[in-house]
């Protein structure tokens, strides 16, 4: 971590004549609170413990210690990565902007219904495995908005079925609530190959059926073209695509023949070119995940993201498909944007982007 106290003599601009500092901030403070809050006002973290907070409270008065954090290495950087933030996003911000808010107004449900989303999704938080538990609390608020989506779908688009189908490639935990919020749809899932019968796995997610498929070498209509002849009106493929070998156009494409003419595919993915992705590049890093021999059971099944795409290339990759992108948007599900400056600034840099697509 950078030193984020620097020498004030390097900027002298930042030093206050004597005679503008107020008589009660000459003398010597040692105040901690202070120090706390220069380290979430102008770093935008917290310190990293107490030690170090005591060991930056010997100031002499508020404005040297704001003096101090601002010619620091880790506020000169952070100056750097907003100027990079601006040039990255604010040409393409309005149209984002607008994006999220009409996606934001097509989900919005009636405060009942949302409030019994919100109590199917903390319901399962208190089951008895810890792991799933941790799982559907980091992803809670994701699957808050994957839930109104089926339900605004059903309910704006496609109120006129009787019983829609509904396919999810990528099963989770979230896949078994959608049941719990409609009564009235009908459910199938898809996923990688496992040691249990398919009929199992369906049993698991409340599925009418499961069908196995590795999206890396095999297409859904050509290893079960049966589905073709019946399409669904609802197919989510929810933060699968970056697991993925095959291209996004190879995959949308072939969820595409599955989707029921007025029917949606819903996409989300983590957005390549998020605040925090920027600041990796911004360092020198890349964000792409590194193959390892001794993890290989880890990309074997899925769990390391192949590649993230940009809010650019996931929008061209459904063009390329004849596909006709309905709603974007951009949204922070795993971070408070409130305590990152770019991220409340650009709505552009939000972790995960979405997608409603129709043919």
């Amino acid at each position: 971590m950078s030193e984020p106290f620097g020498d004030q003599r390097d900027f002298p601009w930042l030093l206050p004549p004597a005679e503008d500092v107020p008589a009660a901030s000459r003398g010597p403070i040692a105040n901690v609170d202070a120090v706390r809050l220069a380290y979430q006002l102008l770093l935008g973290r917290e310190p990293e413990s107490d030690e170090i907070l005591l060991q930056q409270s010997n100031f002499a008065n508020i404005y040297d210690l704001r003096n101090r954090f601002m010619v620091g290495d880790e506020f000169q950087n952070l100056q750097r990565f907003n100027r990079m933030a601006e040039l990255m996003y604010a040409h393409g911000e309005a149209a984002f902007k607008t994006d999220t808010q009409r996606f934001d107004a097509f989900l919005t449900l009636e405060p009942e219904l949302e409030a019994k989303i919100r109590d199917i999704i903390r319901a399962d938080m208190a089951g008895p495995d810890p792991v799933r538990t941790e799982y559907v609390a980091f992803h809670t608020q994701r699957f808050f908005d994957q839930i109104r989506a089926v339900v605004a779908i059903r309910r704006k688009l496609l109120r006129n079925l009787p019983r829609p189908r509904i396919l999810e490639v990528g099963a989770s935990p979230v896949t078994g609530m959608y049941a719990k919020a409609l009564d009235d749809i009908d459910l199938y899932t898809a996923d990688l190959p496992a040691g249990e019968p398919p009929a199992e796995i369906a049993a698991k997610f409340g599925s009418l059926a499961h069908y196995y498929i590795n999206l890396d070498t095999d297409a859904l209509t050509e290893r079960y073209p049966q589905l073709v002849e019946e399409p669904f009106h609802i197919v989510l493929f929810c933060e699968v695509i970056e697991h993925v070998l095959a291209s996004p156009e190879e995959m949308i494409a072939d969820l595409l023949k599955l989707v029921a003419p007025g029917g949606v595919l819903i996409v989300t993915t983590p957005n390549a070119m998020s605040a925090r992705r920027l600041s990796d590049i911004a360092i020198g890093r890349k964000g792409d995940s590194v193959y390892r021999r001794n993890a290989r059971e880890l990309h074997q099944h899925h769990h390391i993201h192949v590649r993230e795409y940009t809010l650019k290339e996931l929008r061209d990759a459904c063009m390329a498909c004849g596909a006709k992108v309905l709603l974007q948007a951009v949204k922070n599900y795993y971070s408070d944007p409130a305590r990152d400056f770019v991220a409340t600034k650009y709505v552009s840099a939000g972790e995960v982007q979405i997608a409603l697509v129709t043919r």
